[in-house]
């Protein structure tokens, strides 16, 4: 599993409740795919469009290189929808992670 350490939302994250969210241009369904997704998978999570520095591979999957961070808004959405990731209950115990969590929740959409 990726980093977790990002501290906020990056400024244009796609889970920001603003204008200044890439959510905006994304197709119109793929917002909800990617909630969906988060939702069915407890595991895998969503990477921070700005961290991503891996390589499409052949089959079309991502491959990830070490280096990305779980994307803050798409976990403290998970958290707004009382659905947390195992991995983000494991981080529960970092106070300051959950406290940087818990500042995000009011800043993403429902």
């Amino acid at each position: 599993m990726s980093n977790m350490g990002l501290a906020r939302p990056c400024g244009n994250c796609p889970f920001l409740d603003s204008e200044k969210s890439i959510s905006h241009t994304l197709h119109p369904d793929r917002m909800e795919s990617i909630k969906q997704g988060l939702l069915e998978d407890d595991f895998s999570g969503f990477l921070c469009h700005k961290t991503l520095d891996g390589e499409e591979c052949e089959m079309g999957e991502y491959e990830e290189t070490g280096n990305e961070h779980q994307c803050m808004g798409a976990m403290a959405w998970l958290h707004k929808q009382g659905r947390p990731s195992i991995t983000m209950r494991l981080s529960y115990r970092d106070k300051e992670w959950r406290a940087n969590l818990e500042a995000s929740v009011e800043k993403v959409i429902d």
